[in-house]
């Protein structure tokens, strides 16, 4: 799938998929004709909004084109749609008031001749945010609960587009926040300027660049760019290092992940309310962790051994290589972790944890040229 239509999926599934499903289903066809769901709440008097059989279809056609990435069999296929059939509606349903309601307004923005002020557009990403972090939980649990029917290669796949996808959502994210702080650029960010176009184009192209990199770096290749410039792929190369050398020593994966959170804390003067949300991405991330080295621990303990007494090179050579395979969805949760808490901090957060550190870098260098100079 190229980058353009990987960035076409991402924008459809955050941004019109919510709307799309948030009706919720009463009368599910095939194997869900049984279950109840609960009512939803009252949806706002009026919108546009599909009919179940329409919601369905979509997740069926959705499926579909990724079966066809997948190369998923029959039985895949329809484990995959009973899947997302069984999580997306139910909390898209239980969101449905909130996000019916956005979505009006969204669309209203949108047909309006005149740009919204920053204060509603301010409003809406408020509100907006937390339903998009609950989602894309949902997206990374989904993931972690096909992995049971998916292929070693499928599961590579799978962690390839999770990668390009928290790219997405990190951008999301980013944006999101910078309007719920008041940052709202008609300019370059409303749909009828002259400037939106090219600045959109850039954006998105950079989010494309950027996910294809992340894709590559989490099955295991070299993208084109690394380190501080390679930007998501970097911070992928950084976590896998990261997350490989706790895994390979005898410490449980992660295990340094609540100092990583204190550290960022610190760094960044977080207030109470923002570390509250911090501990809460760190809890749902280690629970994710915990409950994969529990389903993986028999498998995990024999990699270890074979790598630790390998009757040859060889077999050292594959038991590293299996290790590394099991342990690169840890990679993918520590990644996701830490983008999760780049989206706490505020633009005046950042610089003065900018400030300071450039401060510390101009002490390092005086006090290392005094040594230097020094008799």
């Amino acid at each position: 799938m190229g980058a353009k239509k990987r960035l076409a999926v991402l924008l459809c599934l955050v941004l019109f998929v919510p709307a799309a499903l948030s009706q919720g289903p009463r009368r599910p066809p095939r194997e869900h004709d049984a279950r109840d769901f609960d009512a939803p709440p009252p949806p706002p008097p009026a919108g546009i909004w599909p009919t179940d059989r329409m919601m369905y279809l979509f997740i069926d056609r959705m499926t579909e084109e990724l079966g066809k990435t997948y190369g998923f069999d029959e039985e895949q296929l329809h484990q995959t749609r009973e899947l997302w059939k069984d999580e997306f509606p139910v909390w898209l349903n239980e969101h449905r008031e909130e996000i019916q309601q956005l979505t009006n307004e969204y669309i209203e923005a949108l047909l309006d001749d005149k740009p919204p002020d920053p204060e509603f557009v301010a409003d809406w990403a408020q509100r907006v945010l937390p339903l998009v972090d609950e989602f894309a939980e949902r997206c990374e649990t989904v993931g972690e609960q096909m992995r049971p029917f998916l292929t070693e290669d499928q599961q590579l796949t799978l962690d390839g587009q999770l990668a390009g996808f928290r790219v997405g959502m990190k951008y999301l994210n980013q944006r999101l926040v910078g309007w719920a702080e008041g940052g709202f650029d008609a300019e370059t960010e409303w749909h009828r300027s002259p400037a939106f176009k090219p600045s959109e184009d850039a954006r998105n192209t950079q989010i494309a660049r950027e996910a294809q990199e992340a894709e590559i770096a989490a099955r295991g290749g070299v993208p084109k760019s690394t380190g501080e410039a390679g930007g998501a792929a970097g911070d992928a190369a950084e976590a896998a290092r990261d997350t490989g050398r706790s895994a390979a020593s005898s410490r449980p994966a992660g295990d340094d992940w609540a100092k990583y959170v204190e550290d960022f804390i610190r760094r960044y003067q977080l207030n109470a309310e923002q570390q509250a949300t911090a501990h809460k991405y760190l809890r749902t991330l280690q629970d994710r962790r915990d409950a994969f080295l529990r389903r993986n621990a028999s498998e995990l303990e024999k990699a270890r051994q074979a790598a630790a007494n390998p009757r040859s090179e060889a077999q050292r050579s594959r038991a590293e290589e299996q290790l590394q395979r099991l342990n690169r969805p840890l990679d993918n949760m520590f990644t996701q972790l830490k983008e999760k808490l780049d989206s706490i901090p505020t633009r005046k957060q950042r610089a003065e944890a900018g400030g300071k550190a450039e401060a510390q870098d101009k002490t390092r260098d005086a006090s290392a040229v005094g040594k230097a100079v020094k008799p």
